[in-house]
């Protein structure tokens, strides 16, 4: 697409009409925008720089010199002649920015316009370019620009139909890149074979820190399992020996016990065989009685100081008692087995 360029009429109006100065520049102005219409972009451009030196300031002749510039850049990108075609179109760019600092409003506008077509054609003159991303912010730039014209002066139909077919050039540029050269290819190879190479190096290292704490924890889990049983055997140990204090000290109370069962029993032997003698001679124990209750008087010292002697009458009935006592003990010995067990009155 070749982008519209808007020269403005204002170019052909005589710029002073009251000097024969300011009639000679307009002549000359018009033999310039003359060689323009007729396709000499070149002696166009000569002609409005020779008048530049005159006026350097003057924003027509700066619009007419940018458009002379976009006309000179069509006819070097038709002959394939890019570099001269770009240096063309900088021009131009430059000099339509000059242009918008006059007074003209419509100047302005047109001036913004045709500023914006010579980004668009910059971009699109790098199409072809072996840095992609240089071209797409080529082509950012240029959308950006229509956007910035239209927002100032949204009546420029031509500006929006532009905008449009940029965008649209752009959106297919990204659909479809170009594939890398094959140096980049290669760097992209290396720098995938660099990267695999970390990642696996990353893995290993993952691995190798993995197997550490694997190992530590086992080793933890073999030490706590020791404890455990370390543990355990000291506790079955104190188990067993608190087990043989307690069947010593039941073995000791067992004893003490047979011991205190014992000591009756031998006590009890050894009066059996008093008990025997007791019976065997039950007579002997009113004779022992009697001696007992004998008057004091005849156990008492002689030159002691003797005590009245006990009524004979009380004697005789003592007696008479421990004979009857006899009488009926002798008498049960013989009618039934004899009494073994120690009688309480004997002791």
């Amino acid at each position: 697409m070749r982008s519209r360029l808007l020269i403005c009429a204002a170019i052909l109006t005589p710029l002073i009409a009251c000097t024969a100065a300011a009639d000679a520049f307009n002549d000359r102005l018009r033999h310039g925008n003359a060689l323009l219409r007729s396709g000499d972009a070149e002696g166009a451009i000569a002609l409005y720089r020779e008048l530049q030196v005159e006026n350097p300031a003057s924003e027509i002749l700066n619009f007419a010199l940018g458009c002379a510039q976009y006309e000179a850049a069509e006819q070097h990108l038709d002959v394939k002649n890019d570099a001269e075609a770009e240096a063309a179109l900088l021009a131009a760019r430059d000099a339509f920015d000059r242009a918008q600092v006059g007074d003209d409003p419509a100047l302005r506008r047109d001036a913004a316009y045709n500023r914006a077509n010579a980004v668009a054609r910059l971009a699109m003159l790098h199409d072809d370019a072996e840095d992609f991303a240089q071209t797409v912010q080529r082509y950012e730039e240029s959308i950006k620009t229509y956007e910035e014209v239209l927002r100032r002066y949204p009546e420029l139909d031509g500006a929006r139909q532009n905008l449009d077919h940029m965008r649209y050039r752009l959106k297919k540029m990204l659909q479809n890149p170009p594939p890398p050269p094959e140096s980049d290819q290669s760097q992209q190879q290396d720098q995938q074979e660099e990267s695999e190479q970390q990642e696996q190096s990353e893995q290993s290292d993952q691995q190798d820190q993995q197997d550490q704490q694997e190992q530590q924890e086992q080793s933890e889990q073999q030490e706590q399992s020791d404890q455990s049983e370390q543990s355990d055997q000291q506790d079955q140990q104190q188990q067993q020996q608190d087990e043989s204090e307690s069947q010593d000290e039941s073995e000791q109370q067992e004893q003490s016990e047979q011991s205190e069962q014992q000591d009756p029993q031998e006590q009890e032997q050894r009066q059996d065989p008093l008990e025997e003698q007791e019976q065997s001679d039950p007579s002997e124990q009113p004779d022992q009685a009697e001696q007992a209750m004998q008057p004091q008087s005849e156990q008492q010292i002689d030159g002691a100081p003797r005590e009245p002697e006990m009524d004979r009458a009380s004697v005789e009935a003592i007696l008479r008692s421990l004979e009857e006592m006899d009488e009926r003990e002798q008498k049960q010995m013989r009618s039934g087995p004899p009494d073994t067990r120690l009688r309480e009155e004997w002791w």
